[in-house]
């Protein structure tokens, strides 16, 4: 019989829980740190955005739920404010993961890679983007023949090197 301690140990190596949170701290001496992300999470890929509310960060972490965080497999878009308030849900499909957000130069666009869960085996990571403000996602590549390793930006237009060619980067126009 196994103990779910000796379980987790034995899968992760580690038997104790842990989870990587967001703070933030003004740039000056002496400023306290302000956790932004408490609770049963682990958030990562972070990165500033600009909402209609102010300066805030953008990030990826478990799907909400009542699953404990060992057995949830997806991921979903999450913002929070710098002001204290809890951590707002962005983007969530049940059955897909939501990975490496990546703001507009703007600040109020996100781009964002995309699998789905039952495909994982063989699916194509996929590019989308959607507003800061909670517009519907619009997926760029879902006709593209090969996976996306990651998002960036040149201007305006979200940028995709993929996982076949290193040194291959395909473009998109945000229409």
């Amino acid at each position: 019989v196994l103990t779910r301690l000796e379980f987790i140990g034995d899968r992760d190596l580690e038997p104790e829980e842990t989870f990587t949170h967001l703070y933030y701290s003004a740039a000056e001496e002496n400023a306290s740190a302000r956790l932004l992300t408490p609770g049963f999470v682990s958030a990562d890929g972070a990165g500033w955005a600009m909402s209609n509310t102010g300066p805030c960060v953008v990030f990826s972490a478990e799907s909400p739920g009542e699953i404990h965080p060992d057995r949830v497999l997806e991921r979903a878009l999450w913002r929070v404010g710098l002001d204290g308030s809890p951590p707002a849900l962005l983007l969530h499909t049940p059955g897909f993961t939501y990975t490496r957000p990546t703001a507009s130069p703007d600040g109020r666009t996100i781009a964002f890679l995309s699998e789905e869960l039952s495909l994982a085996p063989y699916a194509q990571t996929q590019l989308g983007v959607i507003s800061l403000e909670g517009a519907p996602k619009k997926m760029l590549t879902a006709n593209f023949d090969r996976s996306v390793s990651r998002a960036g930006w040149a201007r305006t237009r979200p940028t995709m090197p993929t996982r076949s060619a290193p040194a291959s980067v395909a473009r998109w126009d945000r229409t």
